[in-house]
């Protein structure tokens, strides 16, 4: 899967990131504390944020049984509650540091226990895997 933001400068990243993201609120904006960023942002269009459901439609799958007694994945638009995958991806990827889910509530979000995740990013199979390193 190729990177969701991969940028050639700072100002790139920054474009990309609000094309994802969108504008920030205005409590996100006065809560910069750089004047110089906030000008910055303040001199870029307003654009309207994507929902994640739409950039990753896949990523909300519904196993069903068909007619013929197999089970079929196939993907719907986003219902609530949410669906593990986008609800971590929106909680983690906010514009507002402070808003942002920290490390352990990361670690401790359901999409990430194991079992839910691709065998390649099984936790307990995955040698680079943090968990898995011996502390220090």
């Amino acid at each position: 899967m190729p990177a969701l933001i991969c940028s050639t400068s700072d100002h790139h990243q920054l474009s990309i990131i609000l094309d994802i993201l969108g504008t920030p609120s205005l409590d996100d904006f006065y809560a910069i504390t750089s004047q110089r960023s906030r000008e910055y942002l303040r001199a870029l269009p307003f654009r309207k944020k994507k929902p994640f459901s739409q950039l990753f439609p896949e990523a909300n799958p519904k196993v069903r049984k068909s007619p013929g007694g197999q089970f079929v994945l196939e993907c719907r638009p986003l219902e609530l509650p949410k669906h593990q995958a986008i609800d971590f991806l929106e909680r983690c990827l906010t514009f507002s540091p402070k808003k942002r889910i920290d490390v352990a509530e990361a670690l401790a979000h359901p999409y990430l226990e194991v079992g839910t995740l691709p065998p390649c990013h099984n936790l307990t199979s995955d040698p680079l895997s943090v968990l898995s390193r011996p502390r220090r």
